[in-house]
């Protein structure tokens, strides 16, 4: 009976580490909820219909990350004085440059 129990809480409790051969996100979790809002608004996921949430805890889960609170970290993202779309633009710009670049 206890060892179906630790099987249940093992479920319920999320681990947060990366399967062995996976990616890990490097960025700030500022950048990972910026992009997930992204996906979100553009519908991506489930032909629009997958929520912002689902989005944020299945790619924070594949990627290794613990985000707690995405909602309020978007609230500051909508606060930033200077541009809200810091790392999309940054991946514009990186994107740019590398057509740039394999069209030489």
């Amino acid at each position: 009976m206890q060892s179906s129990l630790l099987n249940i809480e093992t479920l319920a409790a999320p681990t947060f580490e990366p399967e062995p051969g996976s990616i890990t996100w490097t960025d700030s979790k500022v950048a990972f909820v910026e992009l997930c809002y992204a996906l979100h608004a553009t519908g991506v996921f489930d032909n629009g219909k997958a929520g912002v949430q689902r989005i944020t805890a299945n790619l924070a889960h594949h990627f290794g990350l613990e985000v707690s609170n995405p909602s309020r970290v978007f609230q500051e993202i909508l606060s930033r004085k200077k541009g809200r779309t810091v790392l999309l633009n940054r991946m514009i710009n990186s994107t740019e440059q590398r057509m740039a670049r394999e069209n030489m």
